[in-house]
């Protein structure tokens, strides 16, 4: 699996124009993208983080029309989340979220020439997201090489039992030197057969351990 860092630079199109009105704002700086995600192609929905007049920030989106709701995600300062009409299908952000195959790491951060986006992917699913994207703005390539998923990302990939699973290993101490539990122990815990916990055990292990051990 590949990984690409793309600059792209919209010029004064911007990627929406809510996120135009922000950069316009001289109070308000633009720091970083957390999250994005189209909803049936008719509207999105972000995650914010900004620095300055965050109460200006707020103003601003909710003055608009094609805003819809804006709010401050939880009890950090500077991130506003916000649910905005769909931008036209041109915009880019839009093209990359509509391919597939293609994963997009978080998150994508605002720089003086535009913003910086990984995307991963196979390498066909990368060339396609870039081409298209290319189509619309300003693109540099910024690095390339293999995606390296953080250990968030990494626990993402396992599933919810595998997880269950690992996390009890770990409290029982089965990854201690000397371990202090076996695979009986935690499947007694668990109330399921010694094999099951052998087998999630196992292709956790697989899964965790082929992203930090180089490919020889």
């Amino acid at each position: 699996m590949r990984q690409i860092t793309l600059l792209l630079d919209a010029g004064e199109q911007g990627f929406h124009p809510a996120d135009i009105a922000l950069r316009e704002e001289p109070s308000v700086t633009r720091k970083q993208i957390h999250y994005l995600n189209v909803l049936d192609g008719d509207t999105l929905v972000t995650l914010y983080e900004v620095q300055g007049d965050l109460e200006r920030a707020i103003e601003i989106l909710e003055d608009r029309s094609d805003v819809f709701n804006v709010d401050l995600a939880g009890d950090r300062d500077g991130f506003i989340f916000a649910h905005l009409e769909a931008a036209e299908p041109d915009l880019v952000l839009t093209k990359i979220l509509d391919q597939k195959e293609i994963l997009i790491e978080y998150p994508i951060v605002y720089t003086k020439q535009g913003v910086e986006v990984k995307i991963a992917g196979t390498s066909e699913a990368i060339q396609e997201a870039a081409s298209e994207v290319s189509d619309s703005v300003r693109t540099e390539l910024v690095n390339r090489g293999e995606f390296r998923p953080t250990i968030e990302q990494l626990q993402e990939t396992l599933t919810r039992r595998q997880q269950e699973v690992l996390e009890l290993a770990v409290t029982m101490g089965y990854f201690e030197f000397p371990r202090e539990t076996n695979y009986e122990e935690v499947a007694e815990e668990l109330g399921v057969n010694q094999s099951t916990v052998a087998e999630h055990i196992q292709r956790i292990e697989a899964k965790i351990l082929t992203h930090f051990v180089p490919q020889l």
